[in-house]
């Protein structure tokens, strides 16, 4: 179906470069192309996004995903008549129990319930399940933070996208998130929808805001009924036995089993086919050594510094990959002899070989000697690894772009009624207009603050000629000029990024070079 009728001009092109992405098989790329359009542009135009989006699901074998984008369709505009003819609505006469229609196939009911080790309902739910006569479901606990309750799973260590894939990889028919929105809630995890039907529970309901999430359990009258207007939910009522008794929690545990066993739910359930994995989750291994272990030299984390983002992530990288990684700061006084069989990674600013390793992997992230200590030579036994296609001719022609620049970098319109200016690695000439504004270590305060910055800057003037915040502001929408030392101006053109294959490519190589050393 062709939706450019409905557009205007200025987004043609944006669903041309998407048509030319998925013929070149990058999907996800184009999936990426039209999230940004949802995030930057009228909500006139959001259901030609969605229905695209669709589309693209569809594509890739994401039925949940493009059935969610269906209905977001329809949202946007009841009217899309293409949108409604692909769009499955839930069925209400199909009573079999609800294990039986889910894809996994179990003969009972997997549950898993999800919540901070504080959470009344997380420290009281193991008790009641322990007081089940006879359950009809498994029942597992999933907790984070201190004085996990006994006999719950703790996943504290584990990363959102990490613990989303445990989810998937134990095959939970029913995940409950038992947290309300604070400090210490984790929606990333919820937000992978890792199980056929994700519910919410918690003592004074509330609307998730999440596509991810199907319905609401409702205990007794914890919810008045003009309340219900805000929910986009589907929202489960509870009989209560009487808050206070002692049977309270078992009784609304049978409750629940039985609305879910019963199918009573009415909710189409996504595992009807193989639950669609996100492009971050399709390439995460189940957390497993293989190989050696990589330590990865780095200086403290900083949010401002692109080379320290850049390291930090690289062990994220590596951890999904299946390999054992952990980033040591330097000058912290450990144990060499504990490193002897790893593979450590250094910036080329690090001096010499810190930690005695058998096995040295740099990392130039700059022209040797620029910064730091201007360490310009390294060891002759070192593999030297380039971080993009600028620090080619320092290195042994293997190069690795780790991704660093978060997805809320991107240009939106509006008022751009500033210019700012950046020092970082360079020498402030005093040679940018005087009104501008500095960015800066301590300003913006945040990364989220500095693209929402960005985006009102008309022009950067940055004195730094090899700096990410360049890259950023231009994708944010400015101008970029670079000042360089002898005071000349120049415009920064967007430099080419590679895409997330591109880099997994780069990725896989780098693993297979460095595990031979």
């Amino acid at each position: 179906m062709d939706t450019t009728e409905y557009l205007p001009e200025s987004l043609i092109a944006l669903v041309d470069r998407a048509d030319v992405l998925e013929k070149a098989g990058k999907v996800d790329d184009a999936v990426s192309l039209y999230e940004r359009w949802l995030q930057a542009y009228p909500s006139d135009t959001a259901f030609a996004a969605y229905f695209n989006l669709a589309a693209l699901h569809f594509k890739a074998g994401r039925i949940g995903l493009a059935q969610a984008a269906l209905r977001a369709t329809l949202k946007s505009n009841p009217n899309f008549q293409p949108a409604r003819a692909r769009c499955v609505e839930p069925t209400i006469d199909d009573r079999r129990p609800m294990a039986a229609r889910a894809s996994y196939g179990h003969q009972q009911l997997k549950i898993a319930w999800l919540g901070h080790a504080t959470a009344f309902q997380c420290q009281r739910v193991r008790e009641v399940l322990d007081q089940l006569p006879a359950a009809t479901a498994e029942h597992l606990v999933f907790a984070w933070g201190q004085d996990i309750p006994t006999g719950a799973q703790d996943i504290s260590a584990l990363s959102d996208d990490a613990a989303a894939c445990k989810l998937r990889g134990l095959e939970v028919d029913v995940l409950i998130d038992m947290m309300v929105w604070n400090a210490e809630c984790r929606p990333g995890i919820v937000a992978y929808h890792p199980a056929s039907l994700v519910l919410s529970w918690t003592p004074n309901p509330e609307p998730s805001g999440m596509q991810a999430m199907d319905a609401v359990l409702v205990d007794g009258d914890t919810l008045a009924p003009a309340g219900e207007a805000y929910f986009e939910e589907k929202l489960l009522r509870l009989e209560s036995a009487g808050p206070g008794s002692a049977e309270h929690g078992a009784f609304l545990l049978q409750q629940l089993e039985s609305l879910i066993g019963q199918a009573a739910l009415q909710l189409p359930l996504r595992a009807t086919s193989p639950i669609p994995k996100p492009a971050e989750l399709a390439y995460l291994t189940a957390p497993q050594a293989q190989g050696r272990r990589y330590v990865i030299v780095a200086p403290p984390f900083h949010h401002a510094s692109a080379g320290i983002r850049v390291l930090y992530e690289l062990q994220k990288w590596l951890v999904r990959a299946g390999y054992d990684a952990l980033v040591c700061t330097w000058f912290a006084g450990y144990p060499i002899e504990s490193f002897a069989d790893d593979i450590v990674i250094y910036p080329e600013v690090a001096p010499g070989n810190l930690l005695q390793a058998k096995r040295v992997v740099r990392y130039i992230l700059n022209a040797p000697g620029k910064l730091g200590n201007g360490e310009k030579t390294y060891g002759k036994e070192e593999l030297l690894v380039a971080y993009n296609t600028e620090m080619a001719p320092y290195a042994d022609g293997l190069s690795l772009q780790v991704p660093a620049t978060e997805p809320f970098f991107y240009n939106k319109d509006g008022q751009r009624d500033k210019d700012a200016f950046y020092a970082g690695k360079g020498l402030n000439l005093h040679l940018h207009p005087p009104h501008c504004l500095e960015i800066s270590k301590t300003f913006p305060a945040t990364r989220r603050q500095l693209a929402d910055f960005l985006r009102t800057v008309n022009t950067l003037y940055t004195y730094d000629d090899f700096t990410m915040l360049a890259h950023e502001a231009k994708i944010c929408g400015c101008k970029v000029v670079l000042i360089s030392a002898t005071g000349e101006k120049e415009p920064v053109l967007l430099s080419y990024v590679p895409t997330i294959d591109e880099f997994r490519v780069q990725l896989n190589r780098f693993i297979e070079i460095t595990q031979k050393l």
